[in-house]
């Protein structure tokens, strides 16, 4: 406050300092459900409790269940965390913290779900012709049956005619089984394939071996 100078007062001047209550921060954090690996962004949105206006700026740390798994910057009442991480199938605690700030104190998120699906999956087996007495390689396709790419990882049964004949790893979505067909008939066989992963729907193909005596 300045105080102008008269005949009969000298100026004079008084500084005095404001200080603004700081406010409670809402913090909302979005849900998340996904697929096998994530890869994903978490997404958080910061209001001041008593105005409803969006918290300017501040560090954001991003928890799950209770453990940080990164930081990302507050902006303008959001803040964004793209996490790419491979998780077991599972439902997890999905929370966000903001530093106490100039004018909001320090502050808590609900507590979100990030829900790990498994992954639903297509298979396929190649149809074999083979002379008996030779060998044959059984061959199974395994995809991602929403994306359509090839599976990584994993494994597939094989069966013949309903016994169990051994499993097979999955690489490039692809299992490869040798068999020898020195005791099976001549004639179609039945071939069935059953795909395990840890991070996957199990699913089942079948196919066919044809066996021929040659003349």
């Amino acid at each position: 406050i300045i105080i102008g100078e008269s005949n009969r007062y000298n100026q004079a001047s008084t500084l005095y300092t404001i200080n603004t209550p700081k406010q409670d921060t809402i913090i909302t954090i979005e849900p998340v459900s996904t697929y096998g690996a994530v890869y994903t962004t978490f997404k958080a949105t910061f209001k001041t409790a008593h105005t409803g206006t969006n918290v300017l700026s501040g560090k954001v740390a991003f928890k799950l269940n209770g453990n940080t798994i990164g930081r990302a910057d507050l902006i303008n009442g959001k803040a964004n965390f793209i996490y790419n991480a491979t998780l077991p199938v599972s439902k997890y605690k999905l929370t966000a913290v903001v530093g106490e700030t100039q004018t909001t104190y320090k502050a808590t998120s609900n507590t979100a779900t990030l829900t790990i699906n498994p992954i639903e999956t297509k298979m396929s087996i190649t149809n074999k012709t083979v002379p008996k007495s030779e060998n044959v390689e059984l061959t199974a396709t395994v995809v991602n049956k929403k994306t359509g790419k090839y599976m990584t990882t994993g494994r597939i049964l094989f069966k013949l005619d309903g016994a169990t004949l051994g499993y097979a790893n999955v690489k490039n979505g692809k299992a490869y089984f040798k068999y020898t067909t020195r005791n099976l008939a001549e004639g179609s066989h039945s071939i069935v394939g059953i795909y395990e992963g840890s991070n996957a729907k199990m699913s089942e193909a079948s196919g066919k071996l044809s066996v021929n005596i040659l003349k």
